[in-house]
């Protein structure tokens, strides 16, 4: 009887220490028959008597993943989600990760369908998303799943999102201190940090994560290429006004990065920083003060070099004022009589003689720009030595002639040809430009092309290689652009597909991005102005809404009113920031706008906002039935805003059709001519094609869309080859100066 009980005792202690481990073959056939709600009521049968037992939580994983796939169960919606809550569950019981070895596939499949899902929630249901991630790694802990999570956070601009990344680093270097091999995978996760410990200004953290960065992966450079890409962001917006603090605490900087990465000096930017720290030290002091702060500069450079010589420090100190001369209207007295003096007082050298010095010393160190506006302002400074002066001038210009003809001098020919008044020297330069034009128009650098010819055209107005170059690249950018998207398939811009009947705006893809930004770009280089414009992602969900909401009712509306089908308050807002089409989307919705027909576009607002010289940035959104495009009240332009990196002149007017050469394939039945601030109230416009006048029709003036604008109209279609000569007289620009204006155009075939 003892040795019964004992039997049975030991049998049962046996089975529950394995009866988790029983794969249970009743659940296993209901599976494999595709009986899933069978299954699982099974399974919750089990579980009622022993809620120790995992293979039942297991084979209900199984069955709610199947049920997701399975498009018409009626759980099928809330499948995903309970099959994660289970094997969160499993992870917790199974400590000795029984399952996820033995059955990877199972739960790989489920982390790549909830990491789908959580992509998908997180631009409309952030929280939703964030939960599965953070179940995700409840379940098994995956550096690309809390990457992903942060990925979603910052997309939603949560502030805490960098905690996420600092885990992440944490993690590895933890990882890499305990013995583990770390993945060069993983030092993305460092990159990205560091890009936002940069944009945060958090140096003192940055530097404590690079060196956890070099003791994992000591020979990788991604790290160090990334930071010095970081820095030269930083360093490419400082110049002369910067802070001298700021300068100084940039090179402190600079000085703690080489002691992390001995092997990778960054040369290159404590150059830049030094010579800006250089050039502060001038600035701080006043005019009077020159030969002071001259000392100052010397001792400066002495610190960082070990050899200075005293012509380097005198090139710096020239090219420092000259240069802000030229931008900030320094007088030219007070720079050259003190370098000049300066001169004179290092050298022990008499007027002349340090003019002299100063011409032979720029010559020789091949900054012939700053010889040719040293000698011009001492011919008019100096009279009583101007024989000698000019004779130095004419030595300067053979010079500079013989060295353009041997093709030793390359630079500052920008700046040469426009100070140069010697017609030899200029025509040498210009064929120069010419040869450049040329290679660029092979290279399809238009956009670089575009600038030079404008710049040049400006100093050999009419000049016929230069009007030849400028129709050559009218010809060549129109087909290279408006060809290549002419027959395009608009269902290859989207990521997922709108759907109006679902409410579902769709997502565009980088090609369908891509397609609208360099067509936008195009005809802003068309018109001459700034053709490096940029959409901004952050406002594409909106706008994609947007699009979307014109779509599903049928209308155009910027204000959207709330029962509007598909309505939401983002997309309603920027509909009233944005150029609306309907009936197209994508390139021909964009022409359509630049076109701007119909009667109720008489001001051409449309085009307006498109070729706002001021803006640089865009928002998009479209449907292959409509269109968003986000035009002011961006984060760097609004509608009165004024960008200064364009080099945009307020005197500068904007026409289209533009001056010169324009495809006749684009020619508009509405003409418009633009000018910052300007007064058209009394304005005239007179047309003449081949000398002969045509009847002009002004529309209505209506301002307040960009730059304020005259449009006209003309009972005749525009021909090619004709000469059409504009004349825009009787404005009044925003000085309140009475002005006129006058090009021409020519309409070019393009076949």
């Amino acid at each position: 009887m003892k040795l019964k009980i004992v039997f049975l005792l030991f049998s049962f202690l046996s089975f529950g220490l394995h009866a988790q481990y029983d794969e249970n073959t009743k659940l296993r056939a209901l599976y494999e028959k595709a009986l899933y709600t069978e299954c699982i009521e099974k399974s919750n049968e089990y579980l009622e008597r022993d809620r120790e037992e995992l293979y039942p939580y297991f084979w209900q994983l199984k069955s709610y993943l199947a049920i997701h796939f399975s498009k018409f169960h009626e759980k099928q919606k809330t499948a995903l989600d309970k099959a994660l809550s289970l094997a969160v569950k499993i992870n917790k019981k199974d400590k000795n990760s029984f399952f996820k070895e033995k059955y990877p596939e199972v739960f790989e499949t489920l982390e790549v369908e909830c990491l789908k899902a959580a992509e998908s929630y997180c631009a409309e249901q952030f929280e939703k998303s964030d939960k599965i991630y953070i179940k995700l790694n409840e379940v098994d802990y995956k550096p690309s799943i809390l990457f992903a999570r942060y990925t979603c956070w910052e997309f939603n601009k949560q502030a805490e999102s960098i905690v996420l990344l600092e885990q992440l680093v944490d993690r590895n270097y933890n990882d890499f201190k305990e013995g583990k091999k770390s993945s060069i995978e993983n030092e993305k996760y460092h990159v990205e940090l560091l890009n936002r410990y940069f944009s945060q200004g958090l140096s003192w953290k940055m530097k404590q994560m690079l060196r956890k960065t070099k003791e994992i992966y000591p020979k990788s450079e991604t790290t160090y290429l990334a930071l010095v890409q970081g820095y030269e962001s930083i360093f490419s917006v400082l110049n002369f006004e910067s802070d001298l603090k700021d300068l100084l605490k940039y090179r402190k900087d600079l000085n703690s990065i080489d002691s992390i990465f001995p092997a990778f000096t960054i040369h290159g930017l404590h150059k830049r920083v030094d010579y800006l720290i250089a050039n502060k030290y001038l600035t701080m002091s006043e005019t009077d003060q020159m030969i002071d702060a001259y000392k100052s500069l010397k001792e400066y450079l002495n610190a960082f070099q070990a050899e200075v010589r005293l012509d380097s420090c005198k090139r710096l100190f020239l090219k420092y004022l000259v240069r802000n001369k030229v931008r900030q209207n320094i007088n030219y007295k007070k720079v050259f009589t003190y370098w000049t003096d300066l001169s004179k007082f290092y050298q022990k050298l008499s007027y002349l003689e340090a003019v002299k010095y100063n011409e032979s010393f720029l010559q020789k160190e091949n900054e012939l720009h700053l010889a040719m506006l040293y000698i011009n302002y001492c011919i008019t400074a100096f009279p009583q030595d101007k024989l000698a002066l000019t004779q130095i001038k004419k030595n300067l210009d053979g010079l500079l002639i013989a060295n353009l003809k041997s093709g030793e001098t390359k630079k500052d020919l920008n700046e040469i040809i426009e100070i140069s008044d010697n017609t030899q020297v200029k025509n040498i330069l210009l064929e120069e430009d010419l040869k450049l034009m040329s290679s660029m128009l092979t290279r399809k650098q238009y956009s670089s092309l575009s600038r030079l010819l404008s710049k040049d055209l400006l100093l050999f107005p009419q000049h016929p290689k230069l009007l030849a170059m400028k129709k050559q690249l009218i010809i060549s950018d129109y087909k290279n652009q408006m060809e290549r998207y002419k027959n395009a398939d608009e269902n290859l811009y989207f990521l997922q597909m709108p759907d109006a009947s679902k409410c579902f705006p769709g997502l565009l893809n980088n090609l369908g991005n891509l397609a609208v930004i360099t067509q936008i770009n195009y005809v802003r280089r068309l018109a001459g102005i700034f053709d490096s414009c940029i959409l901004n992602p952050s406002y594409a969900a909106a706008c994609q809404q947007a699009a979307l909401m014109m779509e599903a009712n049928d209308a155009l509306n910027h204000h959207p009113p709330r029962n509007w089908k598909c309505y939401k308050h983002e997309a309603s807002v920027e509909a009233g920031n944005s150029n609306l089409s309907l009936g197209y989307g994508f390139n021909r919705a964009l022409m359509g706008q630049v076109t701007d027909n119909g009667a109720s576009n008489g001001a051409c607002g449309h085009r307006r906002w498109i070729l706002n010289p001021y803006n640089s940035v865009f928002g998009l959104g479209s449907t292959l039935d409509a269109m968003c495009l986000k035009v002011f009240s961006t984060e760097d332009n609004s509608v009165s805003g004024k960008n200064s990196f364009n080099n945009f002149n307020d005197s500068q007017f904007v026409a289209w059709p533009s001056a010169d050469y324009f495809p006749l394939q684009i020619a508009p039945n509405r003409w418009s001519f633009s000018l910052d601030g300007a007064d058209f109230k009394s304005a005239n416009i007179s047309v003449t094609c081949n000398g002969v006048p045509l009847r002009v029709s002004i529309e209505k003036q209506e301002q307040g869309y960009a730059l304020n604008t005259i449009v006209w109209t003309f009972d005749k279609i525009p021909v090619k080859d004709q000469v059409y000569q504009v004349k825009v007289s009787n404005v009044y620009n925003k000085n309140k100066e009475k002005k006129s204006f006058s090009y021409k155009v020519v309409f070019v075939d393009i076949k």
